[in-house]
């Protein structure tokens, strides 16, 4: 029994010195950092290249946001998130009311005397719950 217990503390033996030798190399290396990446050289005609084309980047990119500016201002102006609805108290017609919630109709029922003006009752109705 005894010789099992010595082949067994060698594997635990040769395995420990294996674990510090790794740990060690490892240790080391990272002791020396990569050298720092040489200047790309270029001539001087490739950096007039460079700056010519980074400056056609520069005016195109601007080109684009204006156009960006210009067309999200026209959807801005064709579709507002809100809008009122207008209404006749003497016809029998509705308006639509678009809101956040959702796109109304509402038309003038009852229009009466009251006061120093007058009392409308309104109809409001839902699109989204219509049945067709």
């Amino acid at each position: 029994m005894a010789g099992h217990e010595t082949k067994k503390h060698r594997g635990k033996s040769q395995a420990s010195r294996l674990a510090i030798a790794l740990a060690v190399c490892t240790l080391t290396a990272c002791d020396h950092p990569n050298p720092p990446p040489s200047p790309v050289k270029t001539s001087p005609q490739v950096g007039a290249e460079l700056v010519e084309a980074f400056s056609y980047v520069d005016s195109r990119l601007a080109q684009v946001e204006q156009q960006v500016r210009q067309l999200q201002s026209r959807i801005d102006r064709l579709e507002p998130d809100e809008q009122t609805a207008n209404i006749s108290t003497e016809e029998n017609l509705y308006g639509l009311a678009r809101t956040k919630y959702g796109t109304f109709t509402i038309s003038a029922k009852v229009v009466t005397p009251y006061l120093d003006g007058f009392r409308v009752t309104l109809s409001i109705g839902n699109l989204t719950s219509a049945d067709f």
